[in-house]
């Protein structure tokens, strides 16, 4: 039925140049073919339609399920898909979410892997990120609505936590998986690798023999990932994580040799004539990894800029402050009740420096005096002592906004990732659908990005449930 579907003026009038070249893209890509395959029906109305019609609905003019139907009379798609406006029901369409539901990953990798093939959409770089998805409510029932750490600083509420690959070439989304929310990012890295090895593994895929960069923040790049993105052929970009590795790396870059190695970047932001602008500083290290008895060995840049420079300075002057009312107080409660003795005095300069850039190096020697005051000696840290305290790294995230984690809503969920996709491939051929949720599409798939590089290896294929979008 939708591969005789012809434009003609009325189509045109009705949906709208936007409606039209929405509906051509949901065709071409055949995604009623994909259900029909999975989910068999001897309905009036096969589930093919109904999800074709769902897609155009959110793509167009998104309605709760019991406004389908009001708003399929007031178009043209019920002759386009045959379908009568008074057999569109609620009840229906959340029965047909239901039964899509355990076929959602299937359905997904068909849809991206047919998105590549006939649009060519450029997988050499890939943006991988998981955030967070909070929830109103008990959800006493749900399998992965639970608590976690909060992107949304919502600690008080249930979360998921979506994770998602983005193809750097017109914001594609290309995989996704729903986690509970309870899940560690630092569990995620090969789990993840896995599932885009099976997805470039496909059939369809397999002899365009893809191998993307991935580009991430700090918790992709950990030995394991590392280990196994050289296995496997993969390339890391990536922030380093903290740790003493880390440390040793930015230790060993003085200010000096920054000075002498300027970089040629120049944000798009910054106009060409900006005489203000300071270039960014750069210098290569060799990093090494090395997990299960494999060792192997990467780049890592250390990078100064003046932006970061300036974020750190004002980042220490907040914690000074603070650090100096702490004392300031302390100061009005010496030589008082508990704070007569010495060691109570040494224990709340301990607490106060907690969470401080200058905890174990600002205040030592305290000597107790009358009149309510105190005296102590600055002791220089080794952080203060580094040859270059300010070549640090930076780290961007986005949040998605909430849904529901029902199996129809994830079915939903489903459908509106489908269709930010089609709005996605439309960008890429130079047009817009304008719909309530476009201005919501670029944020809802974030991905983080850093500025220095990570790796490259041992990944057991695992086998995904039918329910997972892998």
């Amino acid at each position: 039925m939708l591969a005789r579907f012809r434009v003609n003026r009325s189509h045109h009038a009705v949906l709208g140049r936007s409606g039209v070249y929405a509906t051509h893209i949901v065709i071409t890509l055949k995604k009623e073919q994909s259900p029909n395959d999975l989910v068999p029906s001897q309905a009036d109305i096969d589930m093919g339609r109904e999800m074709v019609l769902l897609t155009l609905n959110r793509l167009l003019a998104p309605q709760p399920l019991y406004h389908v139907a009001d708003w399929l009379a007031d178009t043209v798609l019920p002759q386009v898909l045959d379908i009568t406006p008074e057999k569109v029901y609620d009840n229906r369409l959340g029965r047909t979410l239901d039964r899509l539901y355990p076929h959602l990953g299937e359905l997904w990798v068909r849809l991206a892997s047919r998105a590549i093939q006939v649009y060519g959409v450029d997988l050499s770089v890939l943006h991988w990120d998981i955030t967070s998805i909070y929830f109103e409510g008990a959800y006493a029932d749900s399998e992965l609505a639970t608590y976690g750490y909060s992107r949304d600083h919502r600690p008080d509420t249930k979360q998921i936590n979506l994770e998602v690959d983005v193809a750097y070439d017109g914001y594609v989304p290309v995989l996704y998986q729903t986690l509970p929310g309870d899940t560690a990012d630092i569990t995620r890295p090969l789990p993840h690798l896995r599932a885009l090895l099976r997805f470039l593994a496909r059939p369809e895929l397999a002899d365009l023999r893809l191998r993307p960069m991935l580009v991430s923040d700090g918790k992709m790049v950990t030995p394991e990932a590392a280990v196994a993105c050289h296995h496997h052929g993969l390339f890391y970009l990536g922030q380093l994580p903290n740790g003493t590795a880390t440390e040793a790396v930015l230790r060993s870059v003085s200010a000096e040799e920054l000075a002498a190695h300027a970089s040629a970047y120049r944000p798009q932001r910054v106009r060409p004539d900006d005489p203000t602008f300071v270039p960014h500083q750069g210098v290569w290290r060799p990093f090494c990894f090395e997990h299960d008895g494999q060792r192997v060995t990467d780049r890592a840049l250390v990078v100064w800029s003046a932006g970061k420079r300036r974020l750190d300075e004002q980042k220490r002057k907040t914690y000074l402050k603070r650090l100096l009312n702490r004392l300031a107080d302390m100061q009005k409660k010496l030589n008082t009740r508990r704070y007569k003795k010495r060691a109570y005095v040494e224990q709340r300069l301990v607490a106060i420096q907690q969470g401080s850039p200058a905890q174990g190096s600002t205040i030592c020697n305290p000597r107790l005096r009358g009149g309510g005051s105190f005296t102590g000696s600055p002791t220089p840290s080794s952080r203060t002592s580094t040859s270059n305290p300010e070549a640090w790294r930076r780290n961007v995230t986005v949040t998605c906004p909430p849904s529901r984690p029902t199996k129809a809503c994830l079915s939903a969920f489903w459908i509106n990732s489908f269709t930010a996709s089609v709005n996605a491939v439309a960008e890429r051929e130079g047009k817009v659908i304008s719909s309530p949720c476009t201005s919501t599409h670029r944020a809802s798939w974030g991905c983080s990005r850093s500025n220095a590089p990570a790796a490259r290896s041992p990944i057991r294929d695992s086998s995904s449930t039918s329910s997972a979008p892998y």
